[in-house]
């Protein structure tokens, strides 16, 4: 019988973006994300399930966040006022490990300010989501 791998963490997938108003670069986004960089067709997915988190993630601060950043830079630029350029992040930890599961806890920060949080479990030898249920029980022993 094939062994199949179990989910293990390698080395984290980072990345940064910034984006620019007349110049100015008005806006930053980091990212920590979890990653096995495993070969098998499971750790690939797994892989892949996060870095299109990671597009969907910079698409929003693009969309949503960008028009607010350029528009207090501007509003600072008019009254000659002090600013700030927005910086975000999106970060993960393990809240909870058992032999047949893991669960992370994600959040978006700006600066000391949690944007979101929210958790996500995985079954370590199918690599397949938790369910809310399944997911509870790893987190209450």
């Amino acid at each position: 019988m094939k062994e199949h791998p179990r989910l293990t963490l390698g080395e984290d997938f980072t990345q940064e973006k910034s984006w620019q108003w007349e110049d100015i670069t008005v806006l930053t986004a980091r990212l920590t994300l979890p990653q096995t960089k495993g070969e098998s067709r499971r750790e690939k997915r797994f892989d892949r399930y996060y870095r299109a988190l990671a597009d969907a993630y910079f698409a929003r601060c693009e969309q949503k966040l960008l028009p607010d950043a350029a528009k207090t830079c501007r509003a600072a630029m008019a009254r000659s006022a002090p600013w700030q350029m927005t910086a975000v992040t999106l970060t993960y930890r393990v809240s909870a490990q058992t032999e047949d599961a893991l669960v992370f806890t994600f959040e978006v920060n700006d600066g000391e300010s949690v944007l979101r949080r929210w958790e996500e479990g995985w079954e370590c030898s199918a690599f397949l989501p938790l369910f809310k249920t399944e997911q509870e029980s790893v987190l209450s022993p």
